[in-house]
Formats: C-alpha cells, structure tokens, sequence
C-alpha cells in the first residue's frame, strides 16, 4: 500500500496483488495505487525499439523480441514486467490455469 499516492510503504498495510489490484479499479473503488499495464495486449504493447532502450536503462540483460514484424510490437519480458511493477498479464491461453472468480455485486 502507498501513503498519498506515493511509492513508500505505509508500516503494517498488506500488499495488494495485481489481480486484487485491477479488479477493484475496475469496480470503481481505490485501489492501492493506480494498476499498471505494459504489454498485457498489443493495444497497450511497447515498440522493439523503445524496449530496447528501456531494458539498457534498467540494467536488463538482452534484447528485445519482436512479437509482430508489421507493428514492431515487442514481448515486454517477465523481467522488465516485474522491475516496473506491471499489473496486467496477457491472459493465459489454457482456461483450466486461469483462477476461478465469484462476481462481486
């Protein structure tokens, strides 16, 4: 959890998963800070090139792969994924691996 929508831990406060997260935006309540996507689809992907550099910034070893030749769309990488703290992951393809979810009113 984040005090005054900064990035510092507030002591004693549980930390929200992405799931958690997103989904309680999503219902239109406050979250612990905003949900994050970077390449949880092609409409929100990053260009081969801006990866490229992004991964040179952060210090993460090897390049960038190219999802799709005509857009330059990029696989975003589990590793820069989880040094920016990204909320949102492409769905998994098996619907026997996705958790089961009760509605919420």
């Amino acid at each position: 959890m984040t005090a005054n929508g900064l990035n510092r831990r507030v002591p004693g406060a549980r930390e929200w998963t992405r799931y958690q997260r997103l989904v309680t935006a999503l219902h239109h309540r406050e979250p612990d800070r905003v949900p994050f996507d970077l390449g949880g689809s092609m409409v929100t992907g990053i260009n081969v090139r801006a990866l490229t550099a992004l991964r040179r910034v952060l210090g993460l070893p090897g390049e960038a792969q190219v999802l799709d030749r005509v857009t330059q769309m990029a696989d975003t990488g589990d590793d820069v994924r989880d040094r920016l703290h990204v909320d949102v992951r492409e769905p998994e393809s098996d619907p026997d691996s996705a958790p089961q979810h009760k509605r919420t009113p």
